[in-house]
């Protein structure tokens, strides 16, 4: 499901003139009225209706060979207020197998949420080109990727369900379902006590948790995630890491995931891109084999640790330049 806000000022702009239209049909018709109404969340919107893959892949070393995601020589670059041009992404190239679980790091700013947005089709690149199970990316997939912003973009008279249930109601998917579906991807982030509060009445930290909890609830092969755990406190943190490590074994999915957490980011992944300041380049890739189920343990292993050390040492040396 890909979380798109049909009316913020960051995202709505962006967004395909179908989804768009959806999205604020939705927020239309439940405006003034705060019940549950059918559900749905104001910061999202649009699901990937990809069938996701049924069959768990082979993690670790053997992932499924087909590339679901081909970056092909990214540049992206943006205006200041001033006219200047910036280069913010330059020359990027990788690729992400499915049942890959990749993540970007790097500097403050140095174009990892850019790159992301290319990839989502929510930002047009200066040159180059993104494409997903060999299709150019043009603009949003929802058939194709969920989204996961930073910011929680809640319809914040919808309570956490019907937040979740969104995507569901757009695709045309059943009352009784939609609710069932809802309440599993809620408790998935621990917000099943939750499910009938309004996003007033939760905290920053579940309120990320709820964001994370309208990604989950689709069936789309992509995920897409933008630091969704920063608001998070460490121990939060490390129980949804737990969670989308098993959802990528049991699901198949694909994930490509920006965080600042070099712990995080070795528990996590298969792959950890290190990205340079700006113009962003990949300045090293890192594999991370360590092998799956993995628990907290593995991260504080000598293996762990030695990975742990390594991604420090490149972002180091990467701030001094």
């Amino acid at each position: 499901m890909s979380l798109f806000h049909p009316t913020g000022p960051r995202v709505g702009s962006l967004l395909s003139g179908s989804i768009r239209q959806a999205a604020m049909t939705v927020a239309r018709r439940d405006h003034g009225t705060p019940s549950e109404s059918d559900g749905a969340p104001a910061s999202t919107v649009v699901e990937a209706r990809t069938s996701g893959p049924s069959a768990a892949p082979s993690l670790g070393p053997s992932f499924r060979s087909s590339e679901v995601i081909r970056v092909e020589h990214l540049a992206v670059s943006y205006r200041r207020s001033d006219g200047a041009e910036v280069r913010a992404v330059e020359d990027v190239s990788f690729s992400v197998r499915e049942g890959e679980f990749v993540t970007l790091i790097g500097p403050s700013g140095c174009g990892k949420t850019s790159l992301l947005r290319v990839m989502g089709g929510l930002l047009r690149p200066a040159a180059g080109q993104v494409y997903v199970n060999d299709v150019l990316v043009k603009g949003p997939m929802p058939d194709a990727i969920a989204y996961v912003f930073q910011d929680f973009a809640l319809f914040p008279w919808r309570t956490a369900r019907a937040n979740v249930e969104i995507a569901l109601q757009l695709k045309r998917v059943p009352r009784g379902e939609r609710r069932r579906r809802a309440l599993d991807a809620l408790d998935m982030v621990g917000l099943a006590e939750v499910a009938d509060r309004f996003p007033r009445e939760l905290s920053g930290g579940m309120q990320q948790r709820l964001a994370v909890a309208r990604a989950l609830v689709s069936n789309c092969g992509i995920l897409l995630l933008d630091e969704p755990f920063g608001a998070l406190d460490e121990q939060t943190r490390l129980v949804l890491g737990v969670q989308l490590s098993q959802l990528l074994e049991s699901a198949g999915r694909t994930i490509v995931f920006v965080t600042h957490s070099l712990q995080e980011a070795v528990f996590l992944s298969d792959r950890i891109l290190v990205l340079s300041h700006q113009p962003c380049r990949i300045k090293k890739t890192v594999e991370v084999p360590l092998p799956r189920p993995r628990g907290p343990d593995q991260v504080k292993s000598p293996a762990g640790q030695r990975i742990e050390a390594e991604l420090f040492q490149l972002l180091y040396r990467e701030s001094l330049v």
